[in-house]
C-alpha cells in the first residue's frame, strides 16, 4: 500500500455483557444466565447510542453443575 491509498476497513465498537452466578458458601444462590448477560449487554449498547446489535461471541466458565460465569460480545448491526 503506498502513501496515498486509504486503509481499508472501519472500526468498530464492541459491547460486552456478563452474568456470574452468586454462591452462599458452597450453595448456589443464583446460577449465571444468558438472558442476564445479554440484558446486560443491552444496556451497555443503548447508553452507547446502539439499539441494534450482533452478538458475535458467547463465552462461559463452566462450574459442576452451574455455569459460573457467563459472557456476551455484541456489535454495532443493521
Amino acid at each position: 500500500m503506498n502513501s496515498s491509498e486509504e486503509p481499508r476497513g472501519r472500526r468498530t465498537v464492541a459491547f460486552l455483557g456478563e452474568s456470574k452466578a452468586v454462591y452462599r458458601g458452597e450453595e448456589l444462590v443464583k446460577p449465571a444466565t444468558l438472558e442476564e448477560a445479554l440484558d446486560d449487554a443491552a444496556h451497555q449498547a443503548y447508553a452507547g447510542g446502539v439499539e441494534d446489535v450482533h452478538v458475535v461471541q458467547i463465552a462461559f466458565t463452566a462450574g459442576n453443575p452451574h455455569i459460573k460465569e457467563l459472557r456476551v460480545i455484541v456489535t454495532p448491526g443493521a
